[in-house]
């Protein structure tokens, strides 16, 4: 499969989180509902999650201010690979 994902809810919008199949989703819906905003006291909640059969990416690049570091070059062949070569370093 390669990719599983989550939707989390505020009052204010709909999240979707996608992250490798290896992850298991109350994990990471867990640690997402930390980092979505609470509003108006109510917390975030997963409103689904499922697998998904195909994902292809393009145009990878960009920074983060948060981070202060760049995407890479490598970054969008691992996450297009990703359901073959499961991430494994050396495997690209």
């Amino acid at each position: 499969m390669g990719w599983k994902y989550v939707v989390i809810t505020n009052k204010l919008a709909d999240y979707p989180i996608i992250f490798p199949d290896k992850l298991v989703h109350i994990e990471v819906a867990t640690v997402c509902r930390l980092i979505v905003p609470t509003i108006d006291k109510i917390e975030p909640m997963p409103v689904s999650a499922g697998d998904i059969g195909y994902l292809e990416v393009e145009g990878i690049g960009g920074w983060s201010s948060t981070l202060q570091m760049n995407s890479r070059p490598i970054d969008e062949r691992l996450i297009n690979t990703y359901p073959y070569l499961h991430g494994i370093k050396g495997a690209l």
